[in-house]
């Protein structure tokens, strides 16, 4: 890393950037390809009541649209990195009983065109009951706050302790101690074009 840091660097994708020549996943084209878009939530917390696909299933493009129910096999997606000591709950393509953020998916469409998709997308219905939220690490871990998940009885997925060298020393009468409290805005990457994939079978 060392020879790239105070450096000016040769960039190596400009030219094929400006003359147009870049390729992204919408250029990828491949016989029968459909488009999938995902319906999300709008609230950060909620009880999935009903999920209503059929005006989505009926309009034009629309190959399928599915639900967690649907995909029994492959709905529940990853597990989350973590030491073994750590809560997790996993984190399921297609949420099937309850979503946890604004944004989890809960149904997903594919249809021949991505426009089609996302209009499609838009159609599918989801009743939900609102359930309490937390918005920030200091909400969700006050006494009393609300889990964000129903069957744990925390949201602290782990705490550990680390300590290196002769602390209490470093504490002793003559010491200062200072404290800060830093807030960070929230982060997201703009790529010139979204986390996409194209699959051939």
């Amino acid at each position: 890393m060392a020879p790239y840091i105070g450096r000016r660097m040769r960039r190596v994708e400009d030219e094929r950037l400006i003359t147009g020549s870049g390729r992204f996943a919408g250029d990828i084209k491949l016989d029968g390809l459909v488009h999938v878009a995902f319906c999300r939530s709008t609230l950060p917390h909620a009880r999935i009541r009903t999920i209503d696909t059929s005006t989505a299933l009926s309009m034009p493009g629309v190959v399928a649209v599915w639900t967690a129910d649907d995909l029994p096999d492959t709905a529940d997606g990853l597990s989350d990195w973590g030491p073994e000591d750590m809560e997790s709950r996993g984190r399921p393509i297609l949420n099937r009983d309850e979503v946890n953020y604004v944004g989890e998916a809960f149904a997903v469409v594919v249809a021949e065109s991505a426009y089609q998709a996302l209009d499609a997308a838009e159609s599918v219905i989801a009743e939900m009951d609102p359930l309490p939220a937390v918005g920030d690490v200091v909400t969700a871990t006050a006494a009393g706050a609300s889990p964000v998940h129903a069957d744990m009885d925390s949201n602290v997925a782990r705490s550990k302790t680390t300590t290196f060298g002769d602390v209490a020393s470093a504490f002793g009468p003559d010491s200062v101690t200072a404290s800060i409290r830093l807030t960070t805005a929230r982060v997201a990457g703009a790529a010139m074009e979204p986390r996409a994939v194209t699959a051939s079978p």
